[in-house]
């Protein structure tokens, strides 16, 4: 499944509740640190998506590749559905 949860629990920070916006595991350490107020090296694949955290309604990537070890399981995934 591509659908596969990014939990985030910063009491005090971030709101809880759902996020619709897109997130590929690149985006990962980037959104971390992003978090934290600290940024990540520019040559390395992956966005600070922390406004999507901090900020449910915030506009993320509007597509997400998603790959994996067999070739037939790539994909592209829009952020309003595949």
């Amino acid at each position: 499944s591509a659908h596969v949860p990014f939990l985030v629990k910063w009491s005090g920070h971030v709101t809880p509740g759902p996020r619709s916006q897109l997130i590929g595991i690149e985006d990962v350490s980037p959104t971390l640190l992003g978090m934290i107020g600290l940024k990540f090296a520019d040559d390395i694949d992956g966005h600070d998506l922390s406004r999507c955290v901090f900020d449910a309604d915030a506009n993320g990537p509007e597509y997400l590749y998603f790959h994996n070890i067999v070739p037939a399981h790539n994909a592209w995934f829009r952020s309003n559905g595949m």
